[in-house]
């Protein structure tokens, strides 16, 4: 997400876990098994195993919720459930609605063998890891991620391991360690090139690193580059975020014009996709760079549309709006 609140650095954990990386190991990942392992080196074997441990629900889920999580008619003939509760999981905590995302993972887990294969485990682990991100949950988060990396990293799906040195590089910024995540999601991008695999989230995750660390004209250059990526795709929802984002570089550059232009731009696709927490983001901006541009009357009627999309949509207002 855009702005989200600046985290402190986290503090060493001594429950990372240590995996073991098989010859001829990239830069990134062998660093943070290395890591990982001395820390690890601290705890006990059983205190190692839990973290990477899938979170078993507090309360064993209602078989009816579960089974209307998903529909089986739906399904493909002999179409997994797991899967199913997964990728609803996903959905749910792409649209902020995180309950039901973890009602449908406790479903997933539940339905689970007691010792699932390394794939599967990996992406529950994910999911949940995902989910913790999307609640602003970043340590618990990034312990997840690690272990999903620890796993992929073992086996010979370079497509996700791609995918976890993007999303662990991803909540390493969000905790403030840009080193650490430049190198995790450079790896990322080049390992993505190698295969073929599309590029457009890593890339905006650079970006996204390289405006914190205030380096517009980097910061710039890769959003760029995911624009034209996710274009490529036909994404039109994920070059929204990066038109959102270059729209605020070229704001607190002093373009309100053109930040004005993209901003409008990204909330058409937004309203497309029906994305109403996205919109209402936004309309925080559009006030803002319309202050900046001295259009007082455009100011007041972004403020009037975004205040009723708010009460529209019951939605809580994002700080950015609030303060503009």
């Amino acid at each position: 997400r855009l702005h989200s609140p600046r985290m402190e650095p986290p503090r060493a954990s001594a429950g990372t876990p240590a995996a073991v990386r098989r010859p001829g190991a990239r830069p990134a990942a062998a660093l943070l098994i290395a890591l990982c392992t001395v820390c690890a080196a601290a705890v006990s074997a059983d205190e190692r195993a839990a973290v990477c441990a899938l979170p078993a629900p507090s309360v064993p889920p209602d078989p009816t919720r579960c089974a209307g999580l998903i529909d089986d008619a739906a399904l493909p003939a002999g179409g997994d459930r797991i899967e199913a509760w997964i990728a609803r999981a996903r959905r749910e905590a792409a649209l902020a609605r995180h309950d039901l995302a973890e009602a449908a993972l406790d479903c997933a887990v539940a339905a689970s063998p007691p010792s699932p294969d390394a794939a599967l485990k990996r992406r529950l682990l994910r999911a949940r890891g995902g989910l913790d991100y999307a609640r602003e949950r970043m340590p618990d988060a990034l312990e997840r991620l690690q272990c999903a990396l620890a796993i992929s990293s073992a086996g010979d799906d370079r497509e996700a391991e791609a995918a976890d040195l993007n999303a662990l590089g991803s909540a390493l910024r969000r905790l403030g360690d840009y080193r650490g995540a430049l190198t995790t999601l450079t790896e990322s991008l080049e390992m993505r090139r190698a295969t073929g695999g599309e590029t457009g989230a890593v890339l905006n995750n650079i970006a996204d690193v390289y405006r914190e660390l205030g380096d517009r004209v980097e910061a710039m250059r890769h959003y760029r580059e995911a624009l034209a990526a996710f274009r490529d795709a036909d994404d039109s929802a994920h070059a929204a975020h990066v038109l959102e984002s270059m729209a605020v570089v070229v704001l607190e550059d002093g373009d309100p014009a053109e930040a004005r232009r993209r901003l409008e731009e990204a909330l058409a696709s937004y309203r497309a996709e029906r994305r109403r927490d996205f919109e209402l983001r936004v309309h925080g901006w559009l006030v803002r760079a319309a202050l900046a541009d001295g259009d007082f009357d455009a100011a007041r009627r972004w403020s009037a549309t975004g205040q009723a999309l708010a009460l529209e949509h019951r939605l809580a207002a994002p700080a950015s709006f609030t303060l503009q």
